[in-house]
């Protein structure tokens, strides 16, 4: 089995709730294994914005739900979507 590249998109439950320190608890709370590789802003409406991460993770059976379960139990994070899957390649 290799590594999987997800894209989650992370709401906040409200705006004044800061996406640096968010995204901080976030990396804290990931399952072992996995590393954030990259993170984007992405402006919704009316003040508030989503966090577009890309999460490395080790392909495994129900690794998405543990995921998705791990970003949830964060505080402040009102919904979580999983916008895209895609298997890493070790070589090129």
């Amino acid at each position: 089995m290799g590594d999987v590249l997800v894209r989650v998109k992370v709401l906040p439950d409200d705006i004044t709730v800061s996406l640096d320190e968010l995204t901080e608890k976030i990396i804290n709370k990931l399952p072992a294994g996995s590393s954030l590789l990259k993170k984007v802003q992405e402006p919704i409406a009316f003040g508030l914005s989503a966090l577009i991460l890309d999460i490395k993770i080790k392909e495994s059976e129900g690794v998405l739900d543990t995921l998705e379960a791990s970003i949830k139990d964060v505080e402040h994070v009102s919904q979580v979507d999983v916008v895209g899957v895609s298997r890493l390649s070790t070589s090129l």
